[in-house]
């Protein structure tokens, strides 16, 4: 298994070396290594990169190929820019990770001090969360829009300090070559009112050797957390409330049905976090508060496009509004995202937080 995914490194290199620094350098040799402590290494004189095997089989490909830009950007400094006396992550590397897309320590994350202010919100919006699963409809949405209200006034407040923040990125879901409408739906809705920035990315899954897209969310760990969240809540929700209504039905209902049902699903709660988000508006402006609408954070724009430098936008299609899309439409309107209570599912119950 190790030779298909010192294949996709190899796949990997070449596109980063092309895109990144224009085919400048070329191409070494590359070796699984067996270091449970050292993620990779990059070795001069046999021309060598290594990368750590237990470090594949752990982490997320994003942080693999943060590791081997990081290797790449010793090789550069090496092969191209003809530095050789210098302390191993002095100015020369330093450059050479600004161009290579990576920051010096390999961790992912752009350099900035912790917000001080995240982990106390974050212990506000799961008790708010935990509320969330009240049998009374009314409540539980009461405590989600007071959650995405805490969420809003921190950010909005941080973005007005233009407080220095730590970003990091993190992949969502499985990696598949083609994904389906309701996917790419919640992936735009993560960024549309959850304070991350999303993209449909490469990705690669070693232990099956698949190679495809998944989604990369970008912002601080607070909110990546919740984004991350939210998306396994969705997920298994609406996959719930599909199978209920699909044991209505009087007639067979196949796979085509259930993705419309599914993205209906999603339609039907980002127009209720639309209307919420009216509401909150409204409120604001009678009470004469000037920050109204969440403009983004330029900061977290900023890493989001250092990482993404060539991104483009793909235009809307219209949808069918089938039998299945409207149900799932009517049924996301009333889904409310909260923590499950004790003894519910622990994959989506432990995604927030410690």
């Amino acid at each position: 298994m190790d030779f298909a995914w010192l294949t996709q490194i190899a796949r990997e290199w070449f596109e980063i070396n092309r895109e990144y620094l224009d085919g400048a350098m070329r191409m070494p040799s590359f070796r699984s290594s067996g270091s449970s402590s050292e993620l990779g290494a990059w070795h001069r004189e046999p021309r060598l990169i290594e990368i750590s095997a237990a470090h594949v089989s752990a982490a997320p490909w994003v942080e693999v190929l943060a590791t081997l830009r990081h290797e790449m950007a010793h090789q550069y400094v090496d092969e191209v820019m003809g530095v050789h006396d210098e302390v191993p992550h002095g100015p020369a590397f330093r450059r050479a990770c600004r161009l290579l897309r990576v920051e010096p320590d390999a961790s992912g994350a752009l350099a900035g001090s912790a917000d001080p202010g995240a982990d106390r919100v974050r212990r506000l919006v799961e008790k708010l969360l935990a509320l969330g699963g009240s049998p009374n409809e009314n409540e539980a949405a009461a405590a989600m829009r007071k959650a995405r209200t805490l969420m809003f006034d921190h950010e909005v407040d941080a973005v007005q300090r233009d407080v220095e923040r730590h970003y990091v990125v993190r992949t969502v879901g499985r990696v598949r070559r083609r994904h389906d409408a309701w996917e790419l739906l919640l992936g735009g809705l993560l960024a549309e009112f959850f304070f991350v920035e999303t993209i449909w990315a490469g990705d690669y899954d070693a232990a099956l050797d698949v190679e495809g897209k998944s989604l990369h969310v970008y912002g601080t760990p607070a909110n990546v957390a919740m984004a991350e969240y939210v998306h396994g809540y969705l997920t298994h929700v609406m996959d719930e409330l599909w199978q209920t209504w699909a044991r209505t039905s009087t007639r067979p209902l196949g796979a085509r049905a259930r993705l419309q049902y599914l993205h209906g699903v999603l339609l039907g709660f980002r127009q209720k976090l639309r209307e919420q988000e009216r509401e909150r508006v409204a409120a604001s402006a009678a009470t004469g508060s000037t920050a109204l609408v969440w403009r983004g954070d330029p900061r977290l724009v900023a890493f989001y496009r250092w990482h993404n430098p060539r991104v483009r936008t793909i235009g809307r299609r219209a949808v069918e509004l089938t039998e299945a899309r409207v149900a799932g439409r009517e049924a996301g309107r009333k889904v409310t995202v909260h923590r499950p209570l004790e003894g519910g599912s622990s994959q989506v119950g432990g995604l927030l937080g410690d």
